[in-house]
């Protein structure tokens, strides 16, 4: 998941014609999203997420 938003991200970032802000709040996002997953790994919270099987 983490693979596929990293992706999604990259090809925003990659459309020229939209706002700078646009681009910050979306980058942002991005980060907060990759900080809390990787909390609750090292955390070892990793049973509360979704099982990918």
């Amino acid at each position: 998941m983490n693979a596929l938003m990293t992706a999604s991200l990259a090809g925003l970032f990659g459309m020229k014609k939209l706002s700078p802000l646009f681009y910050r709040i979306f980058a942002w996002g991005g980060a907060i999203y990759s900080c809390g997953i990787g909390i609750v790994f090292l955390a070892g919270s990793s049973q509360l997420l979704p099982s990918l099987q």
